[in-house]
């Protein structure tokens, strides 16, 4: 299971929706620690369905500080 930080950083990269977020979510055989790991993420989802868009490690980590102030402003907010 990916922990909220992560489904939110795939949600900030371009060409990443919620189908593909659930996809990866239903074929995930492990927990990624950091940016890398979730790229090999997608890599091996793409693996099955070639249309996934993977993005650079560039692309993550600016799509991760973004999630991370995202959440960090939802729990100002006490949304979480």
């Amino acid at each position: 299971m990916l922990d909220p930080l992560h489904i939110v950083t795939l949600l900030s990269v371009k060409k990443i929706g919620r189908k593909t977020v659930q996809f990866v979510l239903d074929t995930l055989t492990y927990t990624p620690s950091c940016v890398q790991e979730l790229r090999d993420v997608l890599l091996e989802a793409r693996e099955k369905k070639p249309r996934i868009s993977v993005p650079t490690t560039e692309e993550l980590e600016t799509a991760q500080k973004k999630a991370e102030s995202i959440l960090e402003a939802s729990e100002r907010q006490g949304v979480m």
